[in-house]
């Protein structure tokens, strides 16, 4: 992570900075089980953006003391491929893709989620012999 905006061992999904506009938007890619996906997303937002006073400056926080904007983006796919309906909105708010294009992206997400799960589930008794 870019040291001049903050100091951390978070490592976001994705972050885009524009340094002109001084914004940065930090992003979040979580594939929980289908009946988690809200509480993944409190989750995410509490582990970058904690608004608490009494906790450690969050990653979010220490950006916005540089003098940037910071928005925090979560997406989350369940591990059957739902996708939450604030999906498409997350996705609108950072491109200027047209809706077909966005909501084609969904579901290429929602079946990615669902092919990696599913090596997840199948691989899950495995052992790995040290090297």
């Amino acid at each position: 992570f870019p040291s001049a905006l903050a100091l951390t061992e978070l490592r976001p999904d994705f972050v885009l900075i524009n340094d002109r506009l001084r914004e940065v938007v930090l992003g979040e890619l979580t594939v929980p089980a289908d009946t988690g996906t809200a509480a993944a997303k409190i989750r995410k937002t509490l582990r970058y953006d904690n608004p608490d006073p009494q906790a450690s400056k969050s990653l979010a926080g220490q950006i916005r003391e540089n003098d940037f904007a910071c928005l925090l983006v979560t997406v989350e796919v369940g591990v059957l491929g739902s996708i939450p309906k604030g999906g498409l909105r997350c996705l609108t708010r950072l491109t200027e893709a047209t809706r077909a294009v966005n909501t084609s992206l969904l579901s290429q997400l929602s079946e990615t989620a669902v092919k990696e799960s599913e090596k997840i589930y199948v691989l899950r008794n495995r052992t790995v012999a040290p090297e």
